[in-house]
């Protein structure tokens, strides 16, 4: 059974992890300061678009640093015991045979506070108890939901992915998969994935079954993914609008 190609080529290590250097750098210090008992935050908020390596980040991080990772979905957990139960044990326990542990609550954005209205309050409680670092990522930092928490965090932003930078990691994945790739194909794919890498690659690896060439003409007729924008950008969009067609269709 053939490995997908969004695990077969996931990072590793931070030096794997493409563009966001200065994320990255970020949220080394900021665990490093950490270590060495400095006053910083215990949590960190890594925010930006979906694909833009939030998550892959604080996974190398753990792998090189040599940190237990607990990851956690925290938008699965929508009870606020069972957060408490499994996150809240994680952060609070000492360490498992003298391994530091690093504690990943992925998706905080997406808690259902219709469902529990007690998930933030609970998540709060965690960061202010922790015995270990907790880093948080969401693509929305700035939802009212979530606005009690980012005062207990380090806000690292994660940039949407370029471009320049997509189309040398693609063509890497492509050689080593045996497929000759047009940088114009790679850069309709990116392009109509709005720099996420994850629908990038998963595009990717469709458009290659059973090619040893990837054309323009090969991926012209795939279509854009449905996105959601923060308010702030839509709201940019509709003020620096030429005309009112152009604000009625970024709304």
């Amino acid at each position: 059974m053939s490995i997908p190609w969004i695990i077969k080529y996931r990072p590793k290590h931070l030096n794997e992890v493409i563009n966001n250097e200065e994320a990255k750098e970020t949220l080394l210090k900021w665990i490093k300061a950490l270590e060495q008992g400095k006053n910083v935050k215990k949590a960190a908020l890594l925010y930006g678009p979906p694909g833009t390596g939030k998550t892959v980040t604080v996974e190398a991080l753990a792998r090189d640093l040599g940190y237990d990772l607990i990851e956690i979905n925290a938008s699965d957990k929508r009870n606020s015991e069972e957060l408490m139960r499994i996150a809240g044990s994680a952060a609070t326990q000492g360490e498992l045979l003298g391994k530091k542990r690093l504690i990943l609550l992925d998706e905080i954005d997406g808690i259902n506070l219709e469902e529990d209205k007690g998930a933030v309050a609970t998540v709060n409680q965690i960061l202010k108890e922790a015995r270990h670092p907790i880093i948080l990522t969401a693509n929305d930092p700035w939802d009212p939901k979530i606005a009690p928490l980012r005062n207990s965090c380090e806000l690292i932003e994660f940039k949407k992915l370029t471009t320049k930078v997509c189309i040398p990691y693609l063509k890497k994945i492509c050689l080593n998969e045996g497929v000759k790739a047009e940088d114009e194909a790679l850069k309709f794919i990116i392009e109509k994935n709005d720099g996420d890498m994850r629908s990038i690659v998963n595009d990717l690896e469709m458009l290659c079954i059973g090619r040893k060439e990837l054309t323009f003409n090969d991926v012209s007729w795939i279509s854009s993914r449905d996105r959601k924008e923060s308010i702030f950008i839509a709201l940019g969009l509709v003020f620096s609008g030429r005309n009112c067609a152009f604000a009625r269709k970024a709304i």
